[in-house]
């Protein structure tokens, strides 16, 4: 069935409510195996991680404090550094306290079918005093990283990037 006017407007809402980085990989060919990284690659990314998690994206906040403007701008500057992306942006469609990131990894072959990864970084807010540590701080500690959105969701944002 077709959606009324008002459900498909209350979708459209929801649907850019969230802040959100896509990366389209547009028909890649499959590689073999995992590439082991080495220790630099590996501080890296423990440090990007680290780094993404001391974004205050809480979703009550994050619109009005400009959190959601930095963290996507952080977004792009680790994705600028990926030779095979392209077409690295902010996309038009999404109100602009709530930016949506989109790279795309061009393939090779356009009769093989394109594969969108998504996430968000948008977290839930965070009283200090729940936590043993600071929930922005994005702390290594015991070969650990401490802090909201370590979990949900925005280790896939770094995951993505970093694989």
């Amino acid at each position: 069935p077709t959606p009324s006017n008002k459900q498909a407007s209350r979708r459209n809402y929801y649907k850019f409510r969230e802040t959100t980085m896509t990366i389209e990989i547009d028909k890649v060919s499959p590689v073999a195996g995992p590439a082991l990284l080495t220790n630099s690659e590996e501080e890296h990314a423990l440090n990007s991680f680290s780094n993404f998690l001391q974004y205050e994206t809480v979703s009550a906040t994050g619109p009005s404090t400009g959190a959601y403007k930095e963290a996507a701008n952080y977004l792009i500057s680790e994705l600028s550094s990926i030779p095979c992306l392209d077409k690295i942006h902010l996309l038009h469609e999404a109100p602009d306290h709530s930016p949506v990131v989109v790279a795309r990894w061009k393939g090779s072959d356009d009769d093989l079918p394109v594969v969108l990864l998504n996430s968000h970084y948008d977290v839930v807010p965070a009283s200090k005093e729940d936590w043993t540590v600071e929930p922005f701080e994005g702390l290594r500690k015991d070969g650990r990283i401490y802090g909201r959105g370590a979990q949900d969701m925005k280790c896939v944002c770094i995951q993505y990037i970093e694989a």
